[in-house]
């Protein structure tokens, strides 16, 4: 059997201490002094080539729709229940976090794009605003869309208030684009409520000229009653599912890039 034999230290190992770190610095003071100076500078030269970018915030309340306020069973008694399996609805839905869901919503971003034409407002290195018209290959909406969403910040509180930041070229065009976009938001769940209301106001007033149980004829009233109040507070001038709270916070102090941050880490 073969003995172990004790390990024979290499003669350039040493161990490294910090007295001799801190030489090795000292020795070559001037190379990393230049090295430090041209990664500073360098990222320094690269921040100027990023245009900046403003931002505009909304504080907005999630307005709660009548519908919403309180069920069928609260409303109707006992054939409450009947009646919202009558219709196909559930009146539980929080139909606050539909809107919420419409403004972090990939989708309505990118319907939003094609309405107000914001193409060339997010690639405009790409478009050339004298011969309207690209530069080459044109983005596609797909693209646009996941850059339109990158612009916006959506937070809600523990009390409910909503949080809408916009990131643009500009603080006004900022503060214009957020308020387009709560618009957009209100005036699609204004047209999805008053659909809805007034198809089920319709159904509702053709089953009660047919049914011949006087019971069911009282529900099925209670229900026409409430569905002709949606369709009045859907048609009515107000914020229907966003309100905003005081106006939109739109300073003309650019939030990026940083470019003092990057020279630090540059």
């Amino acid at each position: 059997m073969l003995q172990q034999l004790p390990r024979v230290r290499d003669p350039d190992e040493s161990d490294v201490g910090p007295a001799d770190v801190v030489r090795w610095l000292y020795r070559h003071k001037i190379a990393l002094f230049l090295c430090t100076f041209i990664f500073a500078g360098a990222t320094a030269a690269y921040s100027l080539t990023i245009p900046r970018s403003y931002h505009a915030v909304a504080a907005l309340r999630l307005v709660t729709p009548p519908e919403t306020q309180s069920t069928l069973s609260t409303a109707m008694g006992g054939l409450g229940g009947l009646a919202g399996s009558f219709l196909g609805m559930n009146v539980n839905a929080d139909d606050t976090a539909v809107t919420l869901a419409y403004l972090r919503s990939q989708a309505f971003a990118r319907s939003f794009i094609e309405e107000k034409g914001l193409l060339p407002e997010l690639y405009p290195d790409r478009w050339d605003a004298a011969q309207k018209q690209w530069i080459g290959e044109p983005p596609t909406l797909d693209r646009a869309t996941r850059s339109f969403v990158n612009r916006l910040r959506v937070e809600q509180d523990t009390e409910g208030l909503v949080e809408l930041e916009v990131i643009w070229s500009n603080a006004p065009r900022a503060q214009e684009i957020a308020e387009q976009l709560i618009a957009r938001v209100n005036e699609v769940r204004r047209e999805q409520a008053l659909e809805r209301a007034k198809g089920n106001f319709d159904y509702l007033t053709e089953r009660l000229r047919r049914e011949p149980v006087q019971e069911m004829r009282t529900t099925i009233a209670n229900m026409a009653s409430r569905e002709l109040t949606l369709l009045m507070v859907a048609q009515g001038p107000s914020d229907y599912a966003l309100e905003q709270i005081g106006p939109i916070f739109a300073p003309d102090i650019p939030v990026a890039p940083r470019r003092r941050v990057m020279t630090m880490i540059g």
